[in-house]
C-alpha cells in the first residue's frame, strides 16, 4: 500500500464521522478506538513516544487523541482486516475515587476539550475541510 500519511488504521470499532481524502483514504477527527491493525511510520512512532510520555486512558483510545499525540487519524477503507468481538483484558476499576481526584479528571477533561476545539479548527484550515 502506498500512502503519504504517517499513520494510517486498517480498521476500527466506533463508527464515526469522517472526511473523505485521496484515494481510500479517511480522516477522522473523533476517537475510533481499536488497534487491531495499521501502518505506523518512524515519525508518527517519534511523536507517540514524544508526547504521550503520560498514559491517560487506554492506549487505543489515547492514540486517537490526535490533538494531544499530533498524529492525525487516517483511516484506509475498504478495511484491510475484519475486526473481530475478542473479550478485552482492559477492566474498569469499581473502587471510589477520591472528590479531589474527580475534580482534577474534569479539569483536565476540559482543557483537552478546549485544546481539541483549537486544534480541529487548525486541522479543517489547513486541509481545507468542510
Amino acid at each position: 500500500m502506498q500512502s503519504r500519511y504517517e499513520y494510517v488504521k486498517f480498521c476500527y470499532i466506533a463508527e464515526r464521522p469522517t472526511f473523505a481524502l485521496e484515494n481510500n483514504f479517511l480522516l477522522t477527527l473523533e476517537s475510533v478506538g481499536g488497534t487491531q491493525g495499521y501502518f505506523i511510520r518512524p515519525s508518527a512512532a517519534l511523536k507517540f513516544l514524544t508526547y504521550l510520555k503520560f498514559w491517560l486512558k487506554p492506549i487505543d483510545n489515547l492514540i486517537d487523541m490526535y490533538y494531544y499525540s499530533r498524529v492525525l487519524t487516517i483511516i484506509h477503507t475498504p478495511f484491510l482486516i475484519k475486526f473481530t468481538n475478542i473479550p478485552t483484558t482492559i477492566i474498569e476499576r469499581d473502587k471510589k475515587i477520591h472528590v479531589f481526584k474527580k475534580i482534577i479528571r474534569e479539569i483536565f477533561r476540559f482543557f483537552l476539550s478546549i485544546y481539541k476545539i483549537v486544534f480541529n479548527f487548525y486541522i479543517k484550515k489547513k486541509m481545507k475541510l468542510k
